[in-house]
Formats: structure tokens, C-alpha cells, sequence
């Protein structure tokens, strides 16, 4: 049996706004729109963002409707070769990407 193991950056939940945390969270949420899988009974435990499959050379563009901080996201993880993040609010901030709300307690 051949396991295929990927590396999962842990990332700031802070590299979000709320808007984009409210809609990835949102339970209505569409899959379709992005990948996202987390737990609504605790916010603070972040989320897993898929950021579509890597293709070097070839970056997919983020879903429309998210905050510009968003998209630099997605570009910089895919700029790294990364198909998901860990997105907690202890995980490691970015340099170079906008930060939002460091006070958040939710």
C-alpha cells in the first residue's frame, strides 16, 4: 500500500477577516465554493482550507467574494506548494500578509 503524505502549514486564523471566517463557517456553506471542514461547536479550534490541488506553473484563482487578505492567502499557499492550511489562532503568522483582529475570542 503506497501512503501519499502532504505537509499542512499551521496558519494564523488572524490572516482572515471576520467576513471570511463567518463564510467559510457558515453551515450553509457551499462546498463547492472552497473546501472547508471545521467545528462549529469550537470556533477557536480553526479550520482546514483546502486551496485546490497544486499544479506548479498553473496556480488556480481564489473563489470570488473574499477579502483581498484572503486571496493573498490562497496565492502565498499555493506559491509554497501547499493544498491545505491549518488555519488556528495560535498557528504562525505570515510575514508579509495582512493580519485582522488579533483580539478575536471566538
Amino acid at each position: 500500500m503506497t501512503v501519499f503524505t502532504r505537509p499542512v502549514p499551521w496558519v494564523s486564523l488572524h490572516h482572515l477577516t471576520e467576513a471570511d471566517r463567518s463564510r467559510l463557517i457558515n453551515r450553509h456553506h457551499d462546498p463547492l465554493d472552497i473546501a472547508c471542514m471545521s467545528d462549529p461547536s469550537d470556533p477557536r479550534n480553526g479550520m482546514f482550507l483546502c486551496v485546490d490541488v497544486v499544479d506548479p506553473g498553473n496556480f488556480s484563482a481564489p473563489p470570488e467574494g473574499y477579502s483581498e487578505g484572503f486571496q493573498a492567502l490562497w496565492r502565498w499557499a499555493q506559491q509554497q506548494g501547499f493544498s491545505w492550511l491549518r488555519l488556528v489562532e495560535w498557528g504562525d503568522v505570515v510575514e508579509g500578509l495582512p493580519v485582522f483582529n488579533k483580539e478575536m475570542t471566538s
